[in-house]
């Protein structure tokens, strides 16, 4: 094996369902940073493959874990098998953690989140003395006043429908509808709550009260044109921490066709932007 190239090797975590596969890019240095990423809505772990081998080539080690329902989790959504966003902060979150600890306990261990993934981050932060850093792309509240005009009607019939739909199904379909992927119900419930009421409230879980205790180092890249997390939506799920963050608006080449779920297709500009906070944050 080539010293560019990354060696991936499988983890185990006892999460949702049972055991599930993780994957880690180990960086040369055993103390590097441990960078864990959490998925969007609906998107595989497998997805930001490339970007993982671009913070591996900057030095971080990486690991991917997919969300309950998709990719390597060994459940999906139906109904009457059902989690929420209580299970992601409450049991997912601290099992990924508890396997990247396991693997590397030396490491400095910092979440990366995009979108869901970021909330959760945040929300796990909080409530562990584990977490030194946490980095967010394109992760802001759903809440509706976040968002104005046109755009405010679209997202207040959006949650209406998904919440409609994950009721009537007890699963939520965002394979067939475009949005996300085979949700589980309450967590889609929950969401179109959070937007509609702008609070992170849920049934064994306070996210506001999780959110208000993190205050460490905090990265917020934002996406020029990104529709479902502009700045209005990452700014009201950041002004309920004590965080200060630092922040990013990536403006990608014209050339590129990104967005709020494409933008790992180009993983060099953000890997460069995540490595040098990290550098900086962490010293």
């Amino acid at each position: 094996m080539g010293a560019d190239e990354a060696p991936v090797d499988t983890l185990l975590a006892d999460t949702i369902g049972g055991e599930q596969a993780l994957s880690l890019w180990r960086a040369p240095r055993a103390r590097a940073p441990l960078v864990a990423v959490l998925p969007a809505m609906g998107i595989r772990a497998s997805y930001y493959a490339g970007l993982a081998e671009a913070l591996r080539a900057r030095g971080l080690s990486v690991l991917l874990a997919d969300f309950p329902g998709h990719g390597d989790s060994p459940v999906r959504a139906r109904r009457g098998l059902d989690w929420s966003y209580g299970d992601l902060v409450g049991r997912h979150a601290p099992a990924i953690r508890a396997a990247g600890r396991r693997a590397l306990p030396h490491a400095p261990f910092v979440w990366l989140g995009h979108s869901l993934g970021g909330q959760v981050a945040l929300m796990d932060a909080g409530l562990s003395r584990e977490v030194s850093a946490v980095g967010l792309v394109a992760s802001g509240s759903p809440y509706v006043h976040n968002w104005s005009g046109g755009r405010r009607l679209y997202m207040r019939f959006a949650l209406r429908s998904c919440a409609l739909l994950a009721r009537g199904l007890g699963r939520f379909p965002g394979e067939r509808v475009g949005f996300g992927g085979r949700e589980a119900k309450s967590l889609i419930l929950e969401w179109a709550r959070a937007g509609a009421t702008g609070r992170y409230a849920f049934v064994g879980l306070d996210g506001d009260d999780a959110l208000c205790r993190w205050a460490g180092p905090t990265l917020a890249i934002e996406l020029a044109g990104d529709d479902y997390a502009p700045r209005s939506a990452m700014e009201h799920t950041l002004a309920k921490t004590r965080a200060e963050p630092e922040w990013v608006r990536w403006e990608p080449d014209p050339g590129l066709d990104l967005d709020h779920n494409r933008w790992p297709r180009a993983p060099e500009q953000p890997a460069e932007r995540i490595a040098a906070w990290l550098a900086t944050a962490l010293g």
